[in-house]
């Protein structure tokens, strides 16, 4: 009753990620989520846990909405990089996006499982 998801923006030339996320879902019997974790990667000089992401994930029912909401607190506190690679405002959009595919596939690996 686990799903896990790493997502990225990978710079084409290195393959690195400028974004990368990765995500993992835990549901309880009733098919809320029992545990969330998620760290997001290349959007900061250092990796982030989205701690806010995963409090609003919890005991949710992980529906489209519950993770949209969740999602766009991804990047509350987070102080992007800006560089020749992507700009911090592209990077802030990119990471609510990533954090939300990631949680929407890790949510369906655990609902398979």
């Amino acid at each position: 009753r686990a799903g896990a998801s790493y997502q990225k923006l990978a710079n084409q030339a290195s393959g690195y990620a400028i974004v990368g996320v990765a995500a993992v879902v835990a549901l309880d019997d009733a098919g809320r989520c029992a545990d969330a974790s998620i760290a997001i990667t290349g959007a900061a000089s250092v990796v982030r846990r989205a701690a806010a992401v995963e409090a609003a994930l919890r005991d949710s029912d992980l529906g489209d909405a519950a993770i949209a909401a969740a999602a766009s607190q991804a990047t509350e506190g987070l102080m992007p990089l800006d560089d020749i690679h992507a700009s911090a405002d592209y990077r802030l959009q990119v990471t609510r996006g990533l954090v939300r595919r990631a949680l929407q596939t890790a949510v369906g690996r655990a609902r398979s499982a």
